[in-house]
């Protein structure tokens, strides 16, 4: 065997041991000084969110069982958490839908033109298109059987809260999303509040999107969030998406997201992050998991990175995530483009698990001026680090 082999395994020996952490031998965890008091820790945090996910979906099929039945104005929100509605396509989508509740189902034709009846992919995208600009106060998005199978974008900025019932899944057709920058789901409304999804997903063909067919490309994201202002997701699983699992961005001369709470998510296989922030003027990230992101550089479970011209990053708190797995680091801090003259960089995480593959923290690009500090806090950091240190920015652990 080669040298140049048997440093490539022992570099793969490494770099497994590092991801199995406290699911490798108790003699394996204690050679990598994690310790007993670390593995319980992980072990604590694992079962707390565990817990997390299935009390939130308790309470999501509880909500569900309340709202089956209700009727919403033309014919929408019948028969909702029970499937498609009842007088689905009667018409609900002529003028629009104004009321308390509708169901998304009520949007799609009676008979489909795909294969049994069911309706196309085209067919689907429409009607969740236009279910997502109606102004209601709650839209629920019902398990069909099978997934809300999209030919296009979506995009949101009608309903106050959308509810996507435990089963549902929301996923991209085969041969659609083409353009570089097509996104699976997109909101851009500051009067969207919540966006509640135990026990649902948001998928995308990743795989398809590296081959034949298919420009190369970082930006085809799965939940891309402009100018919200409170909103609250939680409970979903993105995976497999072309670009990032969620896209906290901001575009020049618009608002960041202000007050973005994102809690019990779960956030795998994604192509270039687990989760980017651009900018956030109060940012939570609350119970969520960000594992096996590949495909892009930076490939981080969670980066905190700006573009020119962005807000930077004030108020923002990871607390009791995992982050594992990731082929590039699991937090990346990189402000390289905010310079000295932006807000000063006020992130901190706590109670979480940082596990680098074997990379865990990446903090550099705060030359020029950035100010401001990372604050690591109560938290189990695994593997490599690799920090800049400066007068004006702070690393801190405690």
């Amino acid at each position: 065997m080669s040298i140049k082999s048997s440093l490539s395994l022992m570099l793969a020996a490494i770099v497994l041991l590092v991801d199995l952490g406290c699911a490798a031998s108790p003699r394996a965890a204690e050679a990598q000084g994690v310790g007993e008091r670390g593995c319980d820790f992980e072990r604590s945090l694992r079962s707390r969110i565990a817990e997390r996910r299935e009390t939130g979906l308790a309470r999501s099929k509880a909500r569900l069982a309340g709202l089956a039945g209700t009727v919403g104005p033309a014919g929408a929100g019948a028969g909702v958490g029970t499937g498609v509605g009842a007088g689905a396509g009667a018409g609900a989508g002529a003028g629009g839908v104004a009321g308390r509740v509708a169901d998304a189902s009520a949007w799609l034709p009676a008979r489909g033109s795909g294969s049994a009846g069911k309706p196309s992919a085209t067919e689907m995208t429409r009607a969740l298109n236009a279910a997502f600009g109606a102004k209601v106060d709650l839209l629920v998005v019902p398990d069909l059987g099978y997934p809300w199978t999209m030919d296009k974008p979506l995009y949101v900025d009608g309903p106050a809260e959308i509810l996507l019932a435990p089963g549902s899944e929301i996923t991209t057709a085969e041969g659609a999303f083409k353009a570089k920058g097509d996104c699976l789901l997109t909101v851009r409304s500051a009067r969207l509040k919540r966006i509640s999804g135990y026990g649902a997903r948001l998928s995308m063909r990743g795989d398809d999107y590296r081959g034949p067919g298919y420009g190369r490309s970082q930006w085809r994201h799965g939940l891309a969030l402009f100018e919200t202002v409170d909103l609250t997701v939680e409970g979903l699983e993105v995976r497999d998406t072309g670009g990032d699992g969620i896209y906290v961005g901001q575009e020049r001369g618009a608002p960041p997201n202000r007050n973005l709470s994102l809690l019990d998510l779960r956030l795998e296989a994604n192509h270039r992050q687990g989760i980017s922030v651009i900018a956030a003027d109060g940012f939570l990230m609350d119970g969520c998991v960000a594992a096996r992101t590949r495909g892009t550089a930076p490939q981080a479970g969670i980066d905190f990175e700006p573009n020119a011209g962005t807000w930077g990053f004030e108020r923002c708190v990871v607390r009791s995530c995992i982050l594992e797995g990731n082929s590039g680091a699991a937090l990346s801090v990189h402000p390289v483009k905010l310079g000295g003259e932006g807000r000063p960089i006020d992130i901190r995480v706590e109670t979480s698990l940082v596990s680098g593959a074997p990379l865990a923290l990446w903090a550099r690009g705060m030359g020029g001026g950035v100010k401001g500090r990372l604050e690591i806090v109560d938290s189990v950091v695994r593997g490599l680090r690799s920090i800049q240190k400066t007068r004006d920015f702070r690393v801190e652990f405690r």
